[in-house]
């Protein structure tokens, strides 16, 4: 009997917060949205960890009737998003999962909901990006016309919306390894990204992407198998940019290298190296003879 009357009223405050991150985020003009949406992960999390996937979805249900009366349209739906991270790691956490599963399936529901939101967006406030990237483009033009076209300028859009995501659900990741244990909820992986190291069956899955963009966008000279490929480059630069952070770590550089190796990824040619780099980390294995 207390325990029920424990889960009812943690149910009951955490509808009632999602409430008050509401109305805080619809007078504040969504200034603080990203860090609202960060913040309702948290009490999901903790509530679905304690209790079942059935009770905690009954709380997000209420939760966002709640936020459905006190909020705006695109909050509703990244509230909804929120909750569903919240329930997915809760869930993961009471199985153990692995960090692959973990990450992988938060950032997918990350750049899940700000797709739907670039599509809410579009639609409820007539806004179009691609006219306003137009208008920045020609204020900028002398600077980056012989650099960049306004064609491929327009093609980022959707490869932006995509790497956000990635960022916003590793943020996520990240605020939930650094609080969660502070309530006594086993956050057992380490996800600095010095610890990324990608399994082989990943490897071959990143060098099919590769393979398959480079090939598709040559040959039918479609942009979505360049955003493909592009993604599967970024993420074996990232484990190429893990390895050396791994690196400077162990020699006791840390802050130095750091600094350089994230300077480094960023410029042309030199970030292909961190690519190749990648590769051999996770085929090789080189960073075994340190000790993981």
């Amino acid at each position: 009997m207390l325990f029920k009357t424990k889960k009812i009223t943690q149910g009951a405050m955490i509808a009632a917060m999602f409430g008050v991150f509401s109305l805080i985020n619809t007078y504040t003009a969504s200034t603080f949205d990203l860090f609202i949406l960060y913040a309702m992960v948290l009490p999901v999390v903790y509530y679905d960890y304690h209790n079942t996937l059935k009770d905690t979805a009954v709380v997000c249900v209420a939760s966002i009737i709640v936020i459905t009366i006190t909020g705006v349209p695109y909050f509703i739906i990244s509230a909804l998003f929120s909750c569903i991270e919240g329930l997915y790691i809760g869930e993961c956490l009471k199985k153990q999962a692995n960090k692959e599963v973990i990450l992988a399936g938060v950032m997918a529901l990350a750049v899940l909901n700000n797709v739907l939101l670039y599509q809410v967006l579009t639609t409820l406030t007539g806004m179009d990006i691609s006219q306003e990237m137009i208008s920045t483009y020609q204020l900028v033009e002398g600077r980056l016309g012989s650099y960049v076209s306004l064609s491929q300028m327009l093609a980022m859009i959707p490869l932006v919306i995509i790497l956000t995501g990635f960022l916003e659900g590793y943020v996520v990741i990240l605020i939930c390894n650094l609080t969660l244990k502070r309530f006594h909820i086993p956050f057992p992986h380490n996800y600095h990204l010095s610890t990324m190291h990608l399994s082989k069956v990943t490897g071959l899955l990143l060098i099919m992407m590769v393979i398959t963009g480079l090939y598709g966008y040559r040959l039918l000279n479609n942009t979505y198998y360049e955003y493909l490929m592009i993604i599967g480059l970024m993420v074996l630069m990232i484990q190429g940019l893990s390895y050396t952070l791994f690196i400077s770590i162990r020699h006791k550089q840390y802050k130095l290298l750091q600094i350089l190796s994230i300077i480094l990824i960023f410029m042309p040619f030199v970030n292909y190296v961190y690519g190749i780099l990648g590769l051999i980390d996770i085929f090789v294995d080189i960073r075994g003879q340190y000790g993981k």
